[in-house]
């Protein structure tokens, strides 16, 4: 039985799509590969905010202030995808803006 490769590649820039349909584009590289239970897990690094007292910096082994979140191929999207997302996502907005001003706002008349 082969196994199918993953989609996305170390060092590879992707798109959360959660974000992406809120209409917010954020990007993320992939910093490592893994396979659990027949599914694709991919992990990114992210730096913690910097501490405020010395002795709380790192995680007192290796010093590093930083954090590693992992993810499945279907939280991810490529750029396009993302782009799509977000422009539904600002159309919604924008439809909601029009009718509430519509609802709301009262237009002058031509001629007064």
């Amino acid at each position: 039985m082969a196994i199918e490769s993953p989609l996305y590649d170390i060092n590879e820039v992707v798109y959360l799509k959660e974000s992406a349909a809120l209409g917010f584009l954020e990007a993320v590289r992939v910093s490592g590969i893994s396979r659990a239970n027949g599914t694709w897990i991919y992990s990114i690094s992210a730096k913690a905010p910097q501490p405020t007292a010395v002795s709380h910096h790192g995680d007192r082994i290796t010093a590093v202030a930083g954090m590693i979140l992992y993810f499945t191929e279907s939280d991810f999207v490529p750029l396009c995808d993302a782009l799509s997302l977000a422009e539904a996502n600002a159309a919604r907005q924008l439809a909601q803006i029009q009718a509430q001003r519509a609802s709301i706002c009262i237009e002058p008349t031509a001629g007064t």
